[in-house]
């Protein structure tokens, strides 16, 4: 059983599962099955995702680039259609499951395992 985080609008599924994100295409096809349109493993663990009008929002922890460090816990934006990083912010500590939320002012929100909200704004 894997954990997963979803977002959805229209026709766009957000998947984030703990071992890759990925952007689906709405509706499934007869078999019930979504077609890829980006998938990429950068993440080893998806604490919450969230899709705004431009980009989709994740919190987790980025696959380290050798087995002798540890996962870097993050804030990242993705381009919505490419998937491609827009912008990543390094976090103190690891994010809650679901401790992820954007605001009517596009203020972003992360709520920490040490209890400790920190707030994005421009």
């Amino acid at each position: 059983v894997c954990s997963s985080d979803l977002a959805s609008s229209g026709d766009t599924l957000i998947q984030g599962t703990e071992s890759a994100m990925m952007r689906l295409a709405l509706p499934a096809d007869a078999d019930g099955k979504y077609k890829h349109i980006w998938k990429h493993s950068r993440f080893v663990e998806t604490a919450g995702v969230v899709m705004t009008q431009n980009a989709v929002l994740a919190v987790g922890r980025l696959r380290p680039k050798s087995k002798r460090e540890e996962p870097e816990s993050v804030l990242t934006a993705l381009n919505l259609e490419t998937g491609d990083p827009l912008w990543t912010q390094p976090l103190p500590k690891r994010a809650a499951k679901w401790g992820l939320a954007v605001d009517a002012q596009s203020r972003i929100f992360v709520t920490l395992t040490d209890g400790r909200v920190l707030c994005f704004a421009r």
